[in-house]
């Protein structure tokens, strides 16, 4: 599964730009982001899918991920995605910054 970590250099920021909003959706949501510090990678990645599906669908095909409908497979790339953001002190700025900007 490719991930944000998997683009560099200009392609790397055209596909974060492009991704920003699928991701700002889900990190805006303060129910899911109130939980994150009480549920497992694995737990967080399934919220995502359950609650923004679609969102989470254009990311993973934004990313270069294949459609899955494999409830495993969805949720361990949700976790997976939200780990590298939600480690990145950066990331979590950026999108945060996203998100405001289009308020």
């Amino acid at each position: 599964m490719k991930t944000f970590k998997d683009f560099t250099g200009a392609e790397g920021i055209d596909k974060v730009v492009e991704c920003a909003p699928y991701v700002t959706e889900i990190i805006i949501d303060t129910e899911i982001m109130g939980q994150v510090d009480k549920l497992s990678w694995l737990e967080l990645g399934a919220k995502v899918v359950k609650t923004h599906s679609e969102a989470f669908s254009k990311l993973r095909l934004a990313l270069g991920n294949e459609e899955s409908s494999d409830s495993l497979s969805l949720s361990y790339s949700a976790a997976q995605l939200m780990k590298e953001i939600l480690n990145n002190k950066e990331a979590i700025d950026f999108f945060t910054s996203f998100a405001k900007t289009k308020e």
